[in-house]
C-alpha cells in the first residue's frame, strides 16, 4: 500500500507523514542526515530535503527502484527491476548503468562487503558480484568527525545460513543487537551488555529459520539504526 514516508525524531514514540502519500515507496537510504533518499515503485528514486522538509526527484529515470545503497565515497547505488544496477556518482542528480552486460532479470537487493565488493541479488538469476572492489575515497567531511554511532551493512547479504554484523560505538553504556522477522518479532539478540567505546564483529547462524527479509537493530543510548538483509535458501 502507497501510504507515504513517516519521520520520527524521539525514537519512535510520535511520527510524522514527510509527504509521498501516493508514492509506493519500497525502500529508503540514510547515509548522512542530509543524503536521505527513497526508492519507490514506477516512479524511481526520490531525495529528501530536511531543511524543507519535502521530497524531489533525484534524477532517475522512472523505474522500478527495490533497494538503495552507498559507499564511503558518496557513490549511491540503485537495485532496479528493469534496469538492473544504476549508480550515481553526484549525489543523485545524475544516474548512469552500472551492469557491465552481466546482470539479467530484476534487482531486487544491494549490499556492500566490507572488503568493497558490490553483492547484487536478482530474481531468478542468481547473486552478481562486482569482478573487483570498488575503489573508495573518503568524504573529507566524514574523516574530520569524530568517532561515532554506526552500524554497516551486514554480510553477506543475501545470506545462507550465516552472515556476519559490524558496528562502532562512540562512548561507554548499555547497547543491544536484535534481529526481527518481516512481522515484528524478535528471532534473535546478538547483544544485550554494556560495552566501551569501540568497533565491534558478531555472526549469526540463521539455521532453523525461513527464507525471506529480516531487519537488525543497534541500539546504544538514545541511538538506534536498523538495516535490512534477506536469508536466501
Amino acid at each position: 500500500n502507497a501510504h507515504g514516508v513517516f519521520r520520527s525524531t524521539d525514537q519512535g514514540d510520535s511520527w510524522t507523514l514527510t509527504g509521498m502519500e501516493n508514492v509506493d515507496v519500497r525502500t529508503l537510504l540514510s547515509y548522512t542526515p542530509e543524503k536521505i533518499f527513497a526508492g519507490a515503485w514506477f516512479d524511481g528514486a526520490f531525495r529528501f530535503d530536511p531543511t524543507a522538509a519535502a521530497w524531489s526527484p533525484s534524477g532517475l529515470p522512472a523505474t522500478h527502484v527495490m533497494d538503495l545503497t552507498a559507499n564511503g565515497s558518496g557513490e549511491i547505488f540503485a537495485a532496479t527491476h528493469g534496469r538492473g544496477v544504476s549508480r550515481s556518482t553526484d549525489g543523485g542528480v545524475t544516474w548512469e548503468d552500472f551492469n557491465d552486460g552481466n546482470i539479467s532479470g530484476g534487482v531486487w537487493s544491494l549490499a556492500l562487503s566490507s572488503e568493497g565488493y558490490l553483492f547484487a541479488g536478482t530474481s531468478g538469476s542468481g547473486i552478481f558480484r562486482t569482478a573487483a572492489p570498488l575503489v573508495t575515497t573518503i568524504d573529507p567531511g566524514i574523516a574530520m568527525r569524530p568517532a561515532r554511532f554506526v552500524l554497516e551493512q551486514n554480510y553477506p547479504n543475501p545470506f545462507n545460513p550465516v552472515t556476519n554484523f559490524g558496528f562502532r560505538i562512540s562512548d561507554f553504556g548499555f547497547v543491544s543487537l536484535k534481529i526481527y522477522d518481516v512481522t515484528g518479532r524478535e528471532v534473535a539478540t546478538l547483544v544485550e551488555s554494556n560495552l566501551p567505546a569501540g568497533e565491534y564483529r558478531y555472526q549469526w547462524d540463521a539455521r532453523g529459520q525461513a527464507s525471506g527479509v529480516y531487519f537488525y537493530t543497534l541500539t546504544s543510548g538514545e541511538q538506534r539504526q536498523t538495516r535490512r538483509m534477506i536469508l536466501m535458501r
